[in-house]
């Protein structure tokens, strides 16, 4: 594994920094939208109330106008004083025709609206000045002494003032009845309808401006949120596919002792490589102590240890089992010095190792080595062994270089189980000795 190439990939630090700033600048842009909403909504109840007091100051004309002419008609009618009373506590005390008017004057966007209205309370002033005559003859008729100066200061006709108290009332009612009083009167509410018309449409114009912006302002809101959706939907993507999806294969490959795949966000990508590379160095070492663990550190061949993991790799096959012993091992050591026997070891296990495969061969203790050879008939296997002990270690002894002997004891089976197996040991073994003991019988 190339362990200082580069780790490549996106950094999800960097990716959700990224992030976090876009997410404050859509906050910042849905926080602005909806102030801006929260104005536009302000704007139309303001508009809406605006509107509302106008149209209510135009109808308050419309109902002051009609009602100084039902006061005025019904004095003239009853010559009752309540209502005169009633008609210039109207016009001079509460003058709701003034307030309205005014009111109109304080708000620029109906100019037409109070056109239309100055010109109806014009002609409503002129008109009043009509009913002014009329209350006049009634007040006469009537011998009314206590009137408003405004009437003290209407002067009757010389003709006028000559009639009857009847004929005064006649004459009042018939100036409040007739065609030129209620054209003037039609004229009047007909401006103040127009003024009206011209209110509500500028309500309506007021209304749907407002809606449209508010509209608009939805849209923009809409948007920003759509936005802040994709952005999380993009978090939650970039989060499974970057960070938890590798995760997951990472923790299945751990469990099935595979390397880490390096993908996804660049940190996991550097925890990857970290994981691999400390993993193949435990491989590593474990592979070594695996292997010092099964093989005899001085000949190189397999150890005891080792001899128990591999039983069950030499069930169901035909197998010869060799002991083999290094006749006068004892001697040697004590005679050449133990470098030299050292040497025979390693030099036997090489032997035994290139006859028979290095995975077959080992030190069963001391001087002592065992071959278990499976696959191989009887006489190949005498052929491997005669091959290897022609070449067997020389040793100086007594002045002369002679070779190496060996006392062999083999057996050949077919092994069905551990306990078969351990039987082939025994005899193997008991053939070796026998063969040692008759060598030392015949020195």
């Amino acid at each position: 594994m190339n362990r200082n190439r580069k780790i490549g990939g996106v950094s999800l630090r960097t990716i959700y920094l990224v992030i976090i700033v876009i997410t404050l600048i859509i906050s910042g842009l849905m926080f602005y939208q909806t102030l801006k909403m929260s104005l536009s909504f302000k704007k139309l109840t303001e508009a809406t109330d605006n509107q509302i007091v106008l149209d209510k100051a135009g109808h308050e004309l419309m109902d002051a106008s009609d009602y100084l002419t039902e006061r005025v008609q019904r004095f003239a009618a009853t010559g009752d004083k309540r209502f005169l009373d009633e008609y210039f506590k109207e016009a001079f005390e509460n003058n709701r025709r003034e307030e309205a008017v005014q009111k109109m004057a304080d708000e620029p966007s109906v100019s037409a609206a109070l056109l239309k209205l100055k010109m109806a309370l014009d002609d409503s002033v002129s008109l009043m000045d009509t009913e002014y005559y009329a209350m006049r003859l009634v007040c006469d008729a009537e011998e009314i002494t206590d009137i408003p100066d405004v009437l003290t200061e209407v002067e009757l006709s010389e003709e006028d003032a000559a009639l009857s108290p009847k004929e005064k009332k006649d004459l009042a009612i018939s100036i409040l009845l007739d065609d030129e009083y209620f054209e003037t009167k039609s004229s009047i509410r007909s401006q103040m309808q127009e003024s009206l018309y011209v209110l509500e449409s500028l309500t309506r114009k007021t209304e749907n401006d407002a809606f449209s912006d508010v509209k608009h302002q939805m849209i923009v809101l809409r948007i920003i949120i759509l936005i802040q959706i994709l952005i999380v939907v993009g978090v939650v993507w970039i989060t499974m596919h970057l960070g938890i999806r590798p995760i997951l294969k990472a923790s299945k490959r751990i469990k099935e002792d595979r390397p880490i795949q390096e993908s996804g966000a660049n940190e996991f990508r550097y925890l990857a490589r970290a994981y691999n590379n400390l993993n193949e160095k435990l491989n590593e070492e474990n592979d070594r102590l695996k292997y010092m663990s099964l093989t005899d550190a001085l000949t190189g061949v397999r150890n005891r240890m080792a001899l128990r993991y591999s039983y069950d790799s030499y069930y169901d096959c035909d197998v010869t089992v060799m002991f083999m012993d290094i006749d006068d091992f004892k001697t040697i050591n004590d005679t050449c010095g133990h470098e030299e026997g050292d040497r025979i070891l390693k030099e036997t296990g090489r032997l035994l190792a290139d006859a028979f495969g290095d995975r077959n061969c080992y030190r069963y203790g001391g001087d002592e080595f065992l071959v278990i050879s499976p696959s191989q008939s009887e006489k190949v296997f005498q052929d491997n062994l005669a091959k290897a002990l022609s070449n067997s270690p020389e040793i100086m002894r007594d002045g002369e270089v002679t070779r190496i002997e060996y006392s062999i004891g083999y057996v050949h089976s077919k092994l069905k189980d551990e306990h078969s197996l351990r039987e082939l040991f025994r005899e193997a073994d008991e053939k070796m000795y026998i063969e040692k003991n008759k060598k030392k019988v015949e020195r």
